[in-house]
């Protein structure tokens, strides 16, 4: 059931309403409802309320799958700005129906399965025995019993990338991408010898510099979320239309939590999409400058952020419109900053833009922004996979929460060493070996980047690309990655 309005109380209440009748009117006439309703909602706090449209005798939970869309897409923006370049499109690849998709599904003996089924074999023993699909989680056929409680003492029903020691007992499911339910079977093991993992080691994080432009509803919960990714120490200016009062009073009205890792925040008032305001952000008089043309109120200048957000203006009328000054502010932050006598050095700053509509991605691609997040499609993607299977939403709520396991975008050199010729067996073991599960690749040899082909991920390989030993390049500039699920 997807949401009509702006107002987000109000199609809420009416998503509620339309729910209430669809429910009700069939226990009237002595009839229930026999499939799942998946219901867009525009504001998490309505999430609980939209259970209560669930008349007796169905069980709200197993009959309503809420998705806040407005929510989803702000935690997508906060990673995408982590985890640049190609975090978004992995997310894309992984929703989409042209590709490999999230399955569930059960291989017990006496079922025409190899073997004796996985009944009592450890979920270790199962990520290798998938040739055309990609294992990452299961799906506890009773959450409550004793085994499945030793690893999930919450009791939830699915959990991605679980302890490898896991037995697996009747009726468990595997969560595998696939690209059907039909196109991968369980076969033999493709175990290889087991081979260390290099010693390279992922520098921690360093305090950044965060740029957010632009304000939407639930503003609070946005910077909740980013305060979890950020490292300890780091720096957070809001540039948008609003003065500091009302952006203090906003967040504090929603109940924002004094941040852990964001020791600064920096309130300016302005135009993202004015060139002339964008240019004087930062307290740094330049040539030929008077000094009150700063816009004091930001410490740093447009050239200093490590990562910069471009959110899109709600209540704009039309998706073309929005994106059209989200392209220009990218435009021109681009254009300024590489115009300035100091240049940047160290790593490669992120530019995360959202956009609206889908025409425009390509568009965006000119702007020279590190990712450009459709969130519109997503949510569509996402409403059209949990409309088939309601036990996808447990998926997507890992995926998209700072909380548990995560999808993410590892540099190569965390699992091959240099030149080194390994299969997708091989990187199974050693991401094992980092609690890690690969679900996919970014290869950069596999594209004409010379040419302007982009380079997308991979998700879950053919069988024959799996069992090929590939030479892999790590970089800190345009290396190979691993997409994989794991911790952090």
């Amino acid at each position: 059931m997807l949401s009509v309005g702006e107002d987000p109380d109000e199609a809420d209440a009416q998503t509620v309403r339309v729910t209430l009748a669809l429910t009700g009117a069939l226990a009237m006439d002595g009839k229930m409802i026999r499939s799942h309703v998946v219901l867009e909602l525009q504001d998490v706090d309505n999430a609980d309320v939209a259970m209560l449209g669930c008349v007796a005798p169905l069980v709200p939970e197993d009959t309503i799958v809420p998705v806040v869309s407005h929510d989803i897409v702000g935690k997508l923006m906060v990673q995408c700005s982590r985890e640049a370049p190609h975090l978004s499109k992995c997310f894309g690849a992984l929703l989409c129906f042209d590709g490999s998709e999230c399955y569930f599904s059960e291989w017990d003996a006496g079922e025409g399965h190899h073997d004796d089924g996985l009944t009592g074999k450890t979920f270790g023993d199962a990520l290798y025995c998938f040739a055309e699909a990609a294992v990452f989680g299961i799906r506890f056929a009773d959450p409550s019993n004793a085994e499945a409680k030793k690893i999930n003492p919450k009791e939830r029903p699915v959990m991605l990338n679980p302890p490898r020691d896991y037995v697996l007992q009747l009726g468990d499911k595997v969560l595998v991408l696939a690209e059907d339910n039909d196109t991968y079977e369980y076969g033999p093991s493709n175990h290889p010898l087991k081979t260390p993992v290099p010693p390279w080691v992922q520098p921690p994080p360093d305090p950044e510099k965060v740029l957010l432009c632009g304000w939407r509803r639930d503003f609070d919960d946005l910077l909740t979320e980013l305060d979890q990714w950020l490292a300890p120490g780091s720096s957070l200016t809001l540039f948008n239309g609003f003065e500091e009062k009302e952006m203090k009073r906003t967040l504090a009205q929603g109940g924002m939590a004094p941040p852990t890792n964001i020791t600064e925040i920096c309130y300016v008032t302005g135009d993202p999409c004015s060139a002339i305001q964008i240019g004087r952000l930062g307290p740094a008089k330049l040539e030929g400058e008077a000094e009150d043309d700063r816009l004091h109120a930001s410490k740093y200048r447009i050239e200093e952020f490590d990562s910069i957000m471009m959110l899109s203006e709600e209540g704009r009328a039309g998706g073309m419109s929005a994106d059209s000054r989200v392209m220009v502010s990218m435009l021109v932050m681009r254009h300024i900053s590489d115009q300035r006598v100091e240049q940047r050095s160290g790593k490669e700053r992120l530019l995360v833009t959202e956009i609206r509509d889908p025409r425009t991605q390509s568009l965006m691609s000119l702007t020279k922004a590190s990712d450009a997040v459709v969130g519109n499609e997503i949510v569509a993607m996402i409403l059209a996979q949990v409309s088939e299977d309601k036990d996808l939403m447990y998926v997507m709520e890992d995926l998209f929460s700072e909380e548990g396991m995560e999808m993410h975008v590892k540099d190569i050199r965390l699992f091959v060493e240099g030149n080194e010729a390994v299969t997708w067996w091989d990187l199974i073991g050693r991401c094992t070996q980092r609690n890690m599960l690969p679900i996919g690749w970014v290869r950069y040899a596999d594209f004409d980047t010379e040419n302007g082909e982009a380079v997308l991920p991979l998700l879950n390989p053919d069988a024959d690309r799996k069992n090929e030993s590939l030479v892999w390049h790590g970089s800190d500039f345009q290396g190979d990655q691993l997409v994989v699920i794991a911790l952090d």
